[in-house]
């Protein structure tokens, strides 16, 4: 434990198979599906920002959010849902910003959406939809109306949390495909491999573990 595994590890220890499940990051670029064109270039101004965190990294860390927090989600699915949840519980005055016209629909897939909704609105959590956010200057975020076009500002916000999907840390994994013709079994799972939902790691985890 508490150890991070290197080729130069790996190859010396003499294994004979290797399972990478390395996991992924949370994006902090600020596009959203609306711009996909943009995902692999310049990301939003501000939002390399030292207050601004991703979804997993708020989570993670659990970094104090201070007295004002805001959450923009890019998904629409739990992940912003439980950072607004924790936000809040912190006794931050949370924000739950979307660009989808609806707060985290894909809840309604489960039927929570409403049980959910409501425990945030006791929690005052507050909700707006249709805005795609356009930049970050210090405590200033700025959003546009996809309908409008207008503008609108969000002034003194201590934190902002971005929920716009992950990417898989695959590096590992690629270091040691060179070493698959030397006979390594190696093999990719979970979010490493794609980020996706816990149960696809789990079944991949079996099938490797069930291959070995």
């Amino acid at each position: 434990t508490q150890t991070v595994a290197t080729e130069d590890m790996l190859v010396a220890d003499g294994y004979e198979a290797v399972v990478v499940a390395t996991g992924s990051q949370g994006l902090r670029h600020g596009w959203t599906p609306l711009r996909p064109e943009r995902w692999n270039g310049a990301a939003v101004p501000g939002t390399d920002g030292p207050h601004l965190l991703s979804y997993m990294e708020a989570l993670r860390q659990r970094v104090p959010p201070g007295r004002r927090a805001l959450v923009y989600d890019g998904l629409g699915g739990r992940q912003a849902v439980v950072v607004a949840e924790w936000l809040a519980s912190e006794g931050a005055e949370v924000e739950f910003v979307t660009w989808l016209g609806q707060p985290a629909p894909d809840l309604a897939a489960s039927r929570d959406w409403g049980k959910t909704y409501g425990m945030l609105r006791k929690m005052g959590v507050r909700f707006a939809t249709d805005l795609e956010l356009v930049g970050v200057e210090g405590g200033t975020v700025r959003f546009r109306d996809l309908y409008t076009g207008e503008d609108s500002v969000r002034e003194g916000v201590d934190t902002v949390v971005l929920a716009l999907g992950a990417e898989a840390q695959d590096g590992l994994f690629h270091a040691l495909a060179p070493r698959r013709a030397a006979g390594l079994d190696l093999r990719l799972i979970g979010d490493a491999l794609a980020p996706r939902r816990a149960d696809a790691a789990i079944r991949e985890g079996e099938l490797a573990g069930r291959a070995i």
